[in-house]
């Protein structure tokens, strides 16, 4: 590699710069968008080797294994969330036998901190009992010399081990610049102190005494935004009925309050540029877990609106003040759709756009691809728990209507980390309900220890969505712009996929490659009294083109 290239986030190039500096030569790294900068700044940095593991557990062993030979400090590298966490194993080994292990791991934005955003852990001081020094770069100013004083800490000869370094990234992320004028362009801007963790984030309120007063007039303009919510599954079945028929519904899959598919964000922004005026709201009223669409909630949050939030707790989703309704959020809905009359103008009218583009995706003829896997299995499923792995597939199972039991995906602080394990859990809580979980090919693997478990449920069911690997990096711009998708983002799977469901039990159904040979597989599959598993193979390509195509204006 050469310095003719490097990120152009200053951050990364000063992290990277300050440890090769100081010696280091090797990074491991796992694929993820959030660490990006790290990514490319490692590829383009002329004494750094470069070494990919998909699984971030096994990626820091690893790289604490590269320490043993030689002595030299070597580092883990991660995106958010999880998948940071899953670092701690190997720091907790290297704090003991004193291994001079580095764990970089990615962040979200300063400023962007306890939103609620998926794949979102408090990460500063993460692993502080088990490392040297732990550090949360938010300042380019002072890095460089941050780094140097942990690598000193990390390799005292009295007393060598791991650190931990946090590095917080706003988007973009996948920008390159010639190393020179990077240089040349001096400091970024330094971040904001963010908030702090505990701090109050919004206001209790009364529900009867203040909501008819922030209403206003005779015919109100409220959204409710809904995410995930194990609690809204056992919500009255009329309640998203009455409340569809009051205000504008913009409910995730998962969230039990509507399985209907033209209430999920993910389908009725396709083809939108900018928020329709006459489809903004004064009110947005949040339940759950913050919605999963990034595009919505950034395209939401360019509006002028009044935030209330209904639960236990309160997410800042888009960093203004929150009015926060606590108590059972299922009751306060119902509560909800009592003050409102029916026939809201505003509801109507949403309905309509979301009638309009749920046809419209209908209609549309596709190409054999990870969308009519999706449209498949959900025209032909029902009375059973589906789970889904995250990134593409709890994304595009947001596109389709279920007549199932629940819905449920990691969509929270995880990335693909623990999706066939908490299947896995959920079929042995509930042994009488078939449960399907919907996978890609490297969620599949990198959870495979999840299917060693005895007693193995006889009801779940596993679909397999082999597309090369990775295919959310296709979604994105950055990854392929910079031309490191397939190397380091898409990690591509080597294994055996028939091979993977005789290892961990499972009785494979085949591997289907059209409509045609699906039904058949997924017949036999949903049919037989064994857990099974069988595998959709689709070009991941056509896969991202389909899905664009059908989200363009």
């Amino acid at each position: 590699m050469s310095r003719e290239k490097t990120s152009s986030l200053q951050m990364a190039q000063t992290i990277l710069e300050t440890f090769a500096d100081c010696g280091l030569q090797d990074v491991v790294i796992s694929p993820g968008s959030r660490s990006a900068p790290l990514v490319i700044a490692a590829h383009h940095h002329p004494s750094i080797r470069v070494t990919v593991a998909l699984d971030e557990r096994s990626a820091a062993h690893i790289a604490m294994g590269m320490t043993l030979s030689t002595g030299r400090p070597v580092a883990a590298l991660t995106t958010s969330g999880t998948a940071a966490v899953n670092h701690g194993p190997a720091l907790a080994e290297a704090h003991y036998a004193g291994h001079p292990l580095i764990s970089l791991t990615a962040d979200r934005g300063v400023e962007s901190r306890h939103q609620g955003h998926g794949q979102t852990v408090v990460q500063p001081g993460l692993f502080s009992p088990h490392v040297r020094a732990s550090l949360d770069l938010v300042k380019v100013s002072s890095a460089a010399e941050e780094i140097q004083a942990a690598w000193s800490a990390m390799t005292d000869p009295e007393n060598p081990g791991p650190i931990h370094v946090n590095v917080p990234f706003d988007e973009p992320l996948y920008g390159e610049l010639g190393a020179s004028f990077a240089r040349e362009r001096g400091l970024e801007r330094e971040r904001g102190r963010g908030r702090e963790l505990g701090r109050e984030l919004g206001r209790e309120w009364e529900l009867e005494r203040e909501f008819e007063d922030l209403l206003g007039g005779h015919a109100p303009r409220v959204m409710l935004v809904a995410g995930a919510d194990v609690g809204l599954w056992q919500a009255p079945s009329g309640l998203a009925l009455a409340l569809s028929e009051r205000v504008a519904v913009a409910a995730d899959a998962m969230t039990g309050l509507a399985l209907d598919a033209p209430c999920s964000p993910e389908l009725w922004l396709s083809g939108w540029q900018t928020w329709p005026e006459a489809l903004a709201p004064d009110v947005v009223v949040t339940v759950g877990q913050p919605p999963m669409s990034k595009r919505f909630r950034n395209l939401l949050g360019d509006l002028d609106f009044v935030h209330v939030h209904v639960g236990p707790r309160p997410f800042d989703i888009w960093s203004r003040e929150v009015l926060h309704q606590p108590g059972n959020p299922a009751a306060v809905l119902e509560e909800l759709a009592e003050l409102l009359a029916a026939g809201n103008a505003f509801a109507a009218e949403w309905e309509v756009h979301k009638d309009r583009t749920a046809a419209r995706l209908r209609g549309a003829a596709v190409r054999w691809s990870d969308w009519s896997v999706f449209q498949q299995i959900a025209h032909h499923t029902q009375d059973i728990i589906l789970h889904l792995a995250n990134s593409t597939s709890a994304r595009l199972a947001q596109h389709f209507s279920w007549n199932v039991h629940r819905i449920h995906a990691n969509r929270g602080v995880a990335g693909i980390d623990g999706c066939t394990s908490t299947a896995v859990g959920d079929a042995l809580a509930n042994p009488d309900v078939p449960v399907l979980l919907i996978t890609g090919d490297t969620a599949w693997l990198y959870d495979l220890n999840g299917l060693h478990v005895n007693p193995l449920p006889s009801n779940l069911r596993v679909v397999v969505i082999d597309n090369g690997g990775g295919q959310i990096f296709r979604w994105l711009p950055g990854p392929a712009s910079v031309g490191l998708l397939e190397p380091y983002f898409e990690a591509p799977p080597r294994a055996n996929l028939e091979a993977s469901a005789e290892l961990v039990g499972l009785a494979f159904h085949g591997a289907a490659s059209d409509e045609a040979e699906l039904a058949r597989a997924f017949e036999a599959l949903m049919n037989d009294s064994r857990p099974g598993m069988l595998i959709a193979r689709t070009d991941g390509g056509t896969s991202a083109e389909v899905y664009r195509s059908l989200h363009r204006p």
